[in-house]
């Protein structure tokens, strides 16, 4: 449980550590971290439900796998007229810096990562563009990317205009003069609700000319596409990270 100031209440999160984590404890050895978001409707402990062998992955990588909550439908924003639900500043503010106070993984965002799929993939790009020095590279799997093609999703009442906190708007208006853009990984379903969103962030980095990778590959919105997708975006990382 970490304590979010900003929201004044306790928020669960999953946190895996690999098998070296403990047998290593004197070590000195500081881990990478990967954040890894969960949708829609869904909570902290749904990756490793539905997925159990990313405890193993993080033996393979020798990383720390972070789940955070972030409610059923916050899309992992600060929302203007609902105190109880200011995720951006939970996330980037808070729970970053409780999970390197109580663990042994380093502080640096080199060593940083985080993905996420559907609206935590959303979350996941959107706040590594917010805080680029935050995080390496940052990915989505099946993401709403661009709310003006999707503006009524839910929990997108509360905004007076969606759209300007869209990952696609945060992409055109990136500044590559003043910041360096964390490396980024996306991919989408060929049977996806979401794939013209993704195929519009994808235009959009290719204006600006920044570096990502990008695939589309058989599939829809669900589990069996997600637990493909995560290896890519860890091997990714890893990559990075190491």
């Amino acid at each position: 449980m970490t304590f979010s100031k900003s929201m004044n209440r306790e928020i669960a999160s999953t946190i895996i550590l690999p098998d070296s984590y403990d047998s290593l404890p004197t070590s000195g050895v500081l881990y990478p971290t990967v954040y890894i978001l969960h949708g829609g409707g869904g909570n902290h402990g749904n990756w490793l439900k539905r997925m159990p062998q990313l405890t193993s992955l993080a033996d393979k990588y020798e990383m720390v796998f972070v789940f955070p909550d972030a409610g059923s439908y916050s899309w992992y924003l600060d929302h203007p007229l609902d105190p109880s639900s200011q995720y951006e500043t939970y996330i980037t503010d808070e729970l970053v810096n409780s999970v390197e106070c109580a663990y042994r993984v380093s502080r640096s965002g080199t060593k940083r990562a985080i993905t996420g799929l559907s609206m935590g993939g959303h979350g996941a790009i959107y706040l590594a563009l917010r805080q680029p020095k935050m995080f390496a590279a940052a990915g989505s799997m099946s993401g709403v990317l661009d709310f003006a093609l999707f503006p009524n999703r839910k929990g997108m009442d509360k905004f007076n205009d969606i759209r300007q906190h869209s990952v696609a708007a945060i992409a055109a208006d990136f500044n590559t003069e003043l910041h360096e853009a964390p490396a980024l990984i996306f991919d989408c379903g060929t049977e996806d609700l979401f794939l013209p969103s993704n195929r519009s962030l994808k235009a959009i980095l290719e204006s600006q000319n920044l570096e990502f990778s990008y695939s589309e590959r058989k599939g829809t919105h669900n589990w069996n596409y997600w637990r493909t997708s995560i290896l890519d975006h860890l091997e990714f990382f890893y990559i990075l990270l190491k």
